[in-house]
């Protein structure tokens, strides 16, 4: 994919992370991250995965949908295995470190 593709999907990937980022209760987690010391990696899981999984899951699939041409309704009814290996992609890699280029380029501006 060349980088006028992948610039392409993660535009259309933008709403569906800022729907995540953007909801009730990831900012509390986060303010609750924030103020806690010492927080294992399991116990932040086991804190964001529902958020994900059961409060925010049609926002990951189209997350998912618009980074590999699909529609959200499509991830959602693909075989779970066909979802790993998508999630395994450098895809997923490059949208994160795209974020964080984001961010840091907002962050000096």
């Amino acid at each position: 994919m060349n980088t006028k593709m992948q610039f392409e999907a993660m535009e259309k990937a933008l709403p569906y992370a800022a729907e995540l980022m953007d909801c009730k209760e990831l900012k509390e987690f986060k303010a609750k991250m924030k103020d806690a010391d010492g927080v294992g990696n399991g116990e932040m899981m086991m804190g964001l995965m529902p958020i994900f999984l059961t409060k925010k899951p049609q926002a990951v699939f189209g997350m998912l949908g618009a980074l590999f041409g699909k529609t959200a309704d499509e991830i959602a009814e693909q075989d779970w295995e066909e979802t790993k290996q998508l999630l395994k992609s450098p895809i997923i890699n490059d949208l994160f470190d795209f974020f964080i280029f984001s961010v840091r380029m907002a962050r000096n501006a």
